[in-house]
């Protein structure tokens, strides 16, 4: 079986208003998570539905420029280097624009 995209290939699917995905696109499954938050206090905390090595289930990034209470949506997936686990790269969106990535380690 020929895929669209060779060695790509994505698996989706949300469970309880969480998004879950997982791409193979070098060296095998990557799983990812994105959820929204409010944020409180100038920051975001994501709760994971999964637990992702390097930072558990839960991890809380600055926002800046977004008003208390604001919604922003948040993603974390495991980076790799030559397919294996190298850290958790986590991106928050406000209104559809991203406005800060941090990875772990």
């Amino acid at each position: 079986m020929k895929l669209p995209i060779e060695g790509y290939v994505t698996m989706a699917g949300t469970y309880e208003g969480i998004h879950m995905s997982a791409d193979r696109s070098s060296g095998g499954i990557t799983p990812s998570a994105c959820v929204s938050a409010r944020v409180r206090g100038g920051e975001a905390c994501l709760r994971l539905p999964i637990k992702l090595p390097f930072i558990g289930r839960e991890v809380c990034l600055p926002a800046p420029g977004v008003p208390n209470l604001g919604q922003v949506s948040g993603c974390c997936n495991i980076r790799k280097k030559w397919g294996i686990p190298t850290g958790v790269r986590c991106c928050l969106k406000f209104r559809g624009s991203e406005i800060l990535c941090r990875s772990f380690p």
